[in-house]
C-alpha cells in the first residue's frame, strides 16, 4: 500500500504545482522524476513493489515525445518558410468582407470534420500554421489555438477511427467477449456531444483564456511603420498592383506616398496607375510585411540576410547629415531599408532624410555584420529585434515534405513517430531549416511534461494504483441505477485520462465497464461508449493528450491555461452525457 500512496501522493503533488504556476514546468517535472527515482531505490529494498528506474525514465524515449518535437521542426519549417501563406492569403482573398473570425470558426469546424476520418495529430499540425496566419495581425494566438486540439479531440469522438483510444476500447472490448463496437455504433451520441464542445469552443472558452504574447504579437502590437524605397524589378511581387479609389488595396500594410517612373513622380491620390517594372516607390510599411516582401523576391542575395531595428545614438556622427551620404551601409556593411520616426508624416526619399537622434533604422545585413555594428557608437542596437528574411524559396519543397509526412502517417504506411522523424530530417538536409533553428524549435516544457506524465502512469499502474481505483468505483457504486453509474463511470474515467495517458485508461476501465454493465443488468453500450467519451475528454491538462501538446508552444500557454480553459468543457460534457444516459440508452 505504500507504493500506492506514494504514487497517488506524488501525481496530486504534481497536478497542484503545475496548475499553481509557482514554479517553472521544468523544475516541478524534474522534481517529480527525481523523487520517483528515489523511491524506486527505497522502497523496493524493504520489500515494497515499485517502478525499476529505468521504466521511470523511459518518458524520455516516447513515441509520443519524439513524435511531437519531430513535428514542431516540421511546423517550424513551415512557418519559417511561408509554405502556407499562400493557402492563407488565398483563403483571404476568397473569403473578402467575410469576417477574419468567421474564417477562424470555419477552420475550426473543418478540423473537426476531418478529425473525424483520420489521426488527430496530424490535422492539429497541419491546421496549426493555418491559424497562426489567419489570426496574425488582429488576434494573439492564444485566442484560438487550444480550440484547435479540443475541436480535433471532439471530432475523433465520432466514428471508431476517429482515435486510438475508440479503437483500444473496441479492441479490448472484443478480447473480452464484449460487445463488437461497429464503425458508426456511436455516431449519433458522439455528435451530440462533439456538438456541445464545439460550441464551447468557439464562443466561450475564447473569452476565459489570457491574451498569451509572443514575439509576433509583440511586433503587432508595436505597429511600427518605416519609410522604405522600394525597387519594382520583374516578378516583384508588388508589380502589377493597380490604384482603386487613389489607393493601393491589394498592398496590405504598405501606404505608398510618391511612385517615381523615369522623370516621372506620382503622388496621391493616385488615378489609373499600375506598379511596373522599373518604377521606383516610397512608402510606408510595417516590418513584418516588408520582411514578407523581401522573401517573396526569392533572390540568392537574400538567403543569409537578417533584419534588425537600431536607435540613432545622441551625438552620433549621423546626426543632421541625409541618410544617403552618411556612408553608413559602406562603412557597416548593412543596408538602410527604412528610417522610422514618431514626430510627423514623412514623404521624401530616405535616403535624402535628415538623421535625428531618436530615429529607428531598419536594417539589413549578414549575421556577422550586425554582431559588429553592436559595437558602434552611432547607433544603439536592439538585440531583441534581430530576424531573419525568410527563404520562401524553399517553399515548394517545404509544402512537399509536409503533405508526405501527412500522408505517410495518415494512410497509415508508416507509424506517426517515423513519418515525423523522417520529414524533420527532410526539412533540415533540404535546407528549409537550419539544424540550430531545429533545435530552437523545441521546447523544454514540453519535453519534460511528458518525461513526468509517463513516469507517473508508470507508477500508478504498476503499484496498482490505478485499479484500486477503478475498483473502488465499483465498490462505491453499488446499488445505483444503471445511468448513475454510467454517469459516475465518466466522471472517474475523465479524471484518470488528465493524469493518465488516455490509452492506459481507456485499457484499465473498459473491462471495468463490461463488469458494472454485467452487475446492474445495464447495456453494456451504455458503459462503452461512457468509457469512449470519457477517456477522449483530455481537456483539462497539456499532459493529457498529444494534441495538447502540440498547441502550447505556438499559443504560448501554461499548466494553469488547460486548467481553466479545458476543465469547463470536460464537466460541460460530463453533464451532457449523463442526460443522454438517461434518455438514450435502454
Amino acid at each position: 500500500m505504500i507504493g500506492i500512496w506514494a504514487s497517488i501522493f506524488l501525481t496530486l503533488i504534481a497536478v497542484v504545482l503545475f496548475a499553481m504556476d509557482i514554479l517553472a514546468m521544468e523544475l516541478v517535472a524534474i522534481g517529480i522524476i527525481a523523487a520517483g527515482l528515489l523511491l524506486a531505490v527505497i522502497l523496493p529494498e524493504f520489500g515494497i513493489a515499485f517502478p525499476e528506474p529505468e521504466a521511470l525514465l523511459t518518458g524520455f524515449a516516447s513515441p509520443a515525445l519524439i513524435t511531437i518535437m519531430a513535428l514542431l521542426v516540421v511546423g517550424q519549417a513551415l512557418f519559417r518558410t511561408g509554405a502556407l501563406t499562400g493557402i492563407v492569403d488565398k483563403l483571404l482573398q476568397s473569403g473578402h468582407g467575410i469576417p477574419r473570425s468567421a474564417l477562424i470558426m470555419l477552420a475550426l469546424f473543418v478540423a473537426m470534420i476531418v478529425s473525424a476520418f483520420m489521426n488527430n495529430t496530424p490535422v492539429t499540425v497541419v491546421f496549426i500554421p493555418i491559424l497562426v496566419g489567419l489570426m496574425r495581425g488582429i488576434m494573439p494566438a492564444s485566442r484560438h489555438m487550444m480550440a484547435l486540439s479540443f475541436v480535433s479531440v471532439l471530432g475523433g469522438m465520432t466514428t471508431l477511427i476517429g482515435s486510438s483510444t475508440n479503437l483500444l476500447v473496441a479492441s479490448t472490448s472484443a478480447s473480452i467477449n464484449g460487445p463488437i463496437i461497429g464503425f458508426f455504433d456511436f455516431f449519433v451520441p458522439g455528435l451530440m456531444l462533439a456538438g456541445v464542445g464545439a460550441a464551447y469552443c468557439l464562443f466561450i472558452l475564447p473569452h476565459i483564456l489570457p491574451d498569451r504574447e509572443g514575439e509576433e504579437a509583440l511586433l503587432r502590437n508595436q505597429g511600427k511603420q518605416y519609410v522604405v524605397r522600394l525597387s519594382i524589378t520583374q516578378g516583384h511581387p508588388m508589380e502589377g498592383a493597380n490604384a482603386v479609389a487613389g489607393l493601393f488595396p491589394d498592398l496590405r500594410d504598405i501606404t505608398i506616398k510618391l511612385v517615381m517612373r523615369g522623370n516621372q513622380r506620382f503622388l496621391p491620390p493616385y488615378d489609373g496607375i499600375t506598379l511596373q517594372d522599373g518604377d521606383e516607390v516610397v512608402a510606408a510599411a510595417t516590418r513584418e510585411r516588408l520582411t514578407e516582401v523581401l522573401a517573396k523576391t526569392g533572390s540568392e542575395e537574400n538567403q543569409d540576410m537578417v533584419l534588425a531595428e537600431a536607435v540613432v545614438a545622441p551625438g552620433s556622427r549621423l546626426e543632421g547629415r541625409a541618410l544617403g551620404a552618411t556612408g553608413f551601409a559602406q562603412r557597416t556593411s548593412c543596408i538602410v531599408l527604412g528610417l522610422q520616426r514618431r514626430a510627423r508624416m514623412i514623404r521624401s526619399h530616405p535616403n535624402a532624410m535628415y538623421v535625428e537622434p531618436g530615429d529607428t533604422l531598419l536594417l539589413a545585413g549578414s549575421a556577422d555584420a550586425m554582431k559588429e555594428l553592436a559595437r558602434d557608437p552611432d547607433v544603439l542596437l536592439l538585440a531583441d529585434s534581430i530576424g531573419e528574411v525568410p527563404p520562401r524559396q524553399k517553399a515548394p519543397t517545404a509544402m512537399a515534405i509536409f503533405i508526405a509526412t501527412v500522408a505517410l502517417a495518415a494512410i497509415g504506411i508508416l507509424p506517426i513517430v517515423v513519418a515525423a522523424c523522417l520529414g524533420a530530417l527532410a526539412m533540415v538536409v533540404s535546407g528549409c531549416i537550419q539544424t540550430s533553428q531545429a533545435v530552437r524549435a523545441f521546447d523544454t516544457r514540453v519535453i519534460f511534461i511528458v518525461a513526468s506524465s509517463v513516469a507517473l502512469g508508470h507508477m500508478l499502474e504498476q503499484t496498482g494504483a490505478a485499479a484500486m481505483i477503478a475498483h473502488g468505483l465499483v465498490y462505491v457504486a453499488e446499488g445505483l441505477p444503471p445511468y448513475m453509474l454510467a454517469s459516475l463511470l465518466f466522471m472517474v474515467v475523465a479524471i484518470m485520462t488528465n493524469l493518465l495517458s488516455n490509452n492506459a485508461t481507456a485499457v484499465i476501465f473498459t473491462p471495468i465497464a463490461l463488469g458494472l454493465a454485467s452487475t446492474t443488468e445495464g447495456s453494456a453500450t451504455l458503459f462503452l461508449h461512457a468509457t469512449i467519451f470519457a477517456a477522449n475528454a483530455c481537456f483539462a491538462t497539456p499532459i493529457a493528450y498529444q494534441t495538447n501538446l502540440l498547441v502550447m508552444a505556438p499559443g504560448h500557454y501554461r499548466f494553469g491555461d488547460f486548467v481553466r480553459g479545458g476543465l469547463p468543457l470536460v464537466l460541460i460534457l460530463w453533464l451532457t452525457f449523463s442526460i443522454m444516459a438517461a434518455f438514450m440508452y435502454e
